[in-house]
């Protein structure tokens, strides 16, 4: 069971002392009683050569005891796709909320987080946990998920969260679609719904399956049918009238891209020669310029934007950015060469070269809006190198950034009085005259943390999950400059004991600030 327990110390006392000098807080409490037992299983599965020895056959063998009891409903088994062990959360986190109750908390939740905040956000998205409360609920949550990750451009992980949860079902399948439709793995849902068409209600759909499988004329039966009944506008039926019959497509007036694109258009349009432009569409678009048909420089742009989200890891940024050589300056380009650079001088060992290289790569990941590029990808090998002024301020700024924080503050005994360095270390930032931010993260680690007597029934009620995205909401909102909501944010948080959350979260805001 999921226990709270005082995730900081008064101001003077760091939270870290309570464990050791040189890493924060574990996530949760709950983790450190929960230690998972290693399991063997034969290589493949195979038996030994010869199969398993026989046992002696006794006569006096008492049968044993076997008890029975009913298979646990799929609907209401755990599904995702991190598990405990990796999260640090329990199972049970949405057990004691609704449906209803959640997708409303997720709602409001803003798709921009700080550093800190936004890992845990994509944290709680994948994480293996029992479906919350309501008829329905695990398909309803998951689809709620689902459409959040998609707002983060998180394509990949919104597939691969839909194939864990049995996306063959009405509530998920144009979900399913969409997302594969995207990545172009469309394949394995319109297999599924040509054997059960009443997966969808929408006709495009039925009619693009229909015809993946060689159902030509069922296709484009369908498509008259749906017209005919007023199921389908002139612009889609001619749309899949020109993707079911090539010969016709000169002659079928094809309408501008629609506003707000589906997937499905998007490779309709692509399969008659009308590619579509992702430019002003979701961000989950950019996930298809990202496919080795796209340019380079689209290619860069796709990756920036979802970069910017937490939806693609920073070591594929590096392999595509590094792929070759710019051939133009300005915009991407200036942003792509200072990475170049760093990485070329941190390769080759050369002191000199990373020193003249860093500070200007900093200051492009800063302008491309993506400031936990640095510290993902190079994290401690920076510090291995001595560096000039410039240089040594941005290995400040990219270290305070990094997981190993505290250890880096520890080593800075000239910084210890500044706001980054006692955060760092667990501590309260000294006061200031009119600094609102330095004021917020005060009432944060200012003192012991303590949930408030609402908080702890709902954290008795099963109601974890929700109350952590109701800290994410006020988190979200003090990003875009409600300062106030961050303090008891804050607070909150380590009381749950997410301590390493709290911290990277304001040492986040400080250095961005």
């Amino acid at each position: 069971m999921f226990a709270a327990t005082p995730g900081g110390m008064a101001q003077d006392q760091p939270a870290s002392q309570a464990t050791s000098q040189s890493a924060p807080l574990s996530a949760i409490d709950w983790l450190s009683q929960h230690s998972a037992q290693p399991v063997f299983v034969s290589p493949g599965g195979v038996l030994p050569e010869g199969g398993f020895p026989e046992a002696p056959i006794t006569e006096t063998a008492a049968l044993p005891q076997v008890s029975s009891a009913p298979l646990q409903d799929p609907d209401l088994a755990p599904s995702g796709l991190l598990p405990s062990e990796l999260t640090g959360l329990p199972e049970t986190l949405w057990s004691g909320s609704s449906t209803g109750a959640l997708a409303q908390a997720l709602a409001e939740v803003p798709t921009t987080l700080p550093p800190g905040a936004r890992e845990l956000m994509y944290r709680l998205l994948l994480a293996r946990s029992v479906p919350p409360q309501g008829e329905s609920a695990r398909a309803l949550w998951t689809g709620a998920r689902v459409d959040r990750l998609m707002a983060l451009g998180a394509v990949d992980q919104a597939l691969a969260l839909l194939l864990e949860a049995d996306p063959a079902r009405p509530e998920l399948f144009q979900r399913w679609f969409e997302a594969a439709a995207l990545l172009d793995r469309s394949a394995e849902p319109c297999a599924a719904l040509r054997k059960d068409r009443r997966l969808t209600q929408d006709v495009g759909t039925l009619a693009f399956c229909l015809a993946r499988g060689g159902e030509w004329t069922s296709a484009a039966l369908t498509v008259q049918t749906a017209k005919a009944l007023g199921d389908l506008s002139e612009a889609e039926a001619n749309l899949l009238s020109a993707f079911l019959d090539s010969d016709l497509a000169e002659d079928i007036e094809i309408a501008p891209q629609s506003r707000d694109m589906t997937a499905l258009e998007f490779r309709l349009r692509e399969a008659v020669g009308l590619p579509a432009s992702i430019v002003n569409q979701s961000l989950a678009f950019a996930v298809v310029d990202l496919e080795d048909t796209a340019g380079w420089k689209a290619q860069l742009e796709a990756a920036e934007r979802l970069l910017r989200s937490g939806a693609l890891p920073a070591n594929r940024f590096l392999g595509l950015a590094t792929e070759r050589k710019p051939s133009a300056s300005g915009g991407i380009w200036d942003r792509i060469a200072p990475l170049q650079a760093l990485d070329a001088a941190l390769k080759a060992q050369d002191s000199a070269r990373v020193s003249a290289a860093l500070a200007p790569a900093w200051r492009a990941s800063l302008k491309g809006g993506y400031p936990k590029l640095l510290p993902d990808l190079f994290g401690e090998d920076l510090t291995e190198h001595r560096l000039n002024d410039a240089g040594a301020e941005a290995l400040r700024s990219v270290s305070y950034l990094g997981t190993a924080y505290e250890a880096f503050a520890l080593a800075q005994p000239d910084d210890e009085a500044s706001p980054t360095n006692r955060i760092a270390r667990g501590l309260a930032p000294y006061p200031r005259n009119g600094d609102a931010l330095t004021s917020a993260l005060i009432d944060g680690f200012g003192s012991a943390a303590a949930l408030s007597p609402a908080q702890s029934e709902m954290l008795a009620n099963g109601q974890l999950g929700e109350m952590i995205l109701q800290q994410l909401s006020d988190i979200g909102a003090a990003h875009q400059g409600d300062l106030a909501r961050l303090g008891p944010a804050l607070m909150t948080l380590r009381a749950l004991g997410l301590e390493d959350i709290a911290r990277r979260t304001a040492l986040g805001l400080l250095v961005l600030q």
